[in-house]
Formats: structure tokens, C-alpha cells, sequence
């Protein structure tokens, strides 16, 4: 979870409820699922980038989430046992490359929305991130070709 924590607990509770009930096996809190990019409480410039980076992901690795940078996601112990190992990426693309490795292994991963609250600053620096950003998630997509080509050969 970020440390700002921009969400109500109220609600953390109510979709943590979607993990303890065996809906699935991660959540992750999702401030775009359900919203129009009007209606979400950021800035303009931080709203550009979310949308931008949500399509550059969904296209380089085919992940069909509204969020992938939701800043709250919660795992079954079990579960994250089976895909700790072997991270490559940090920041930014951590999140991404949770999500390839969940989906890889077949588990169910759900959004669930929640109200962001903006903040009045942020760890994102456009020009000092941009190019970690760009290699992290050049990387991942690398390795991850390379992991379904072994998958796919006989």
C-alpha cells in the first residue's frame, strides 16, 4: 500500500472482505475502475500519465487492468509464495511485473474500486523517471517473451 494512503479504510476493508470470501487471489484497489478521466480527483498532467502508462502496459503485455498502479494491493500469503522469487524490476514496474507473474500462474486477480484522495505532492518526476521507467518495463517485456517461448516449445 502507498505510503500516502489516499483511501478510505472503510473501503479497504470492504474489498479485502472480496480476498477473505475466496473471490481471489489478489486485489488490487483500483482508483480508475468505475471512473471517467473527468471524474478523477488528479490533476490533469497525472491523469495524461496514469492513462498513458495503463496503455503502454496494456499493449506491451496484453494485461487487461484499469489500474495497474492503484497504489493498494493485497495478496493471499499462499499465493505470493508461489511467485516471490526471481523480481527484476523495482519502482514503478514492480506492480506491472507482479501482475504478469500472477497471471502467468493462473490466478485471479480483481479490481476493485476505490476513491482516491489527491495528494499534494508526489515521488513521480517525469524527466528523472522516464528513462528507469522506459528500461525496467523494456526488460520485463524481454524476459517475459523469453520465459513463454521456453513455454511454448516442445
Amino acid at each position: 500500500m502507498d505510503a500516502d494512503a489516499p483511501f478510505k479504510i472503510e473501503t479497504i476493508r470492504d474489498g479485502l472482505d472480496q480476498l477473505f470470501l475466496g473471490k481471489c487471489d489478489c486485489l488490487i484497489f483500483s482508483k480508475w475502475e468505475g471512473c471517467t478521466f473527468w471524474r478523477m480527483k488528479q490533476n490533469f498532467f497525472r491523469k495524461c500519465l496514469s492513462r498513458f502508462f495503463n496503455l503502454l502496459v496494456r499493449n506491451l503485455f496484453n494485461l487487461d487492468f484499469k489500474d495497474t498502479q492503484g497504489g493498494a494491493k493485497f495478496i493471499k500469503k499462499d499465493v505470493f509464495e508461489k511467485i516471490r522469487h526471481d523480481f527484476i524490476c523495482g519502482g514503478f514496474v514492480f506492480d506491472v511485473e507482479l501482475l504478469l507473474k500472477l497471471v502467468q500462474k493462473g490466478m485471479v486477480v480483481k479490481e476493485f474500486p476505490i476513491e482516491n484522495y489527491p495528494v499534494n505532492f508526489s515521488t513521480v518526476a517525469i524527466f528523472r523517471d522516464l528513462i528507469p521507467v522506459l528500461t525496467d518495463l523494456l526488460r520485463l517485456k524481454n524476459r517475459f517473451a523469453y520465459a513463454q517461448k521456453r513455454i511454448e516449445q516442445p
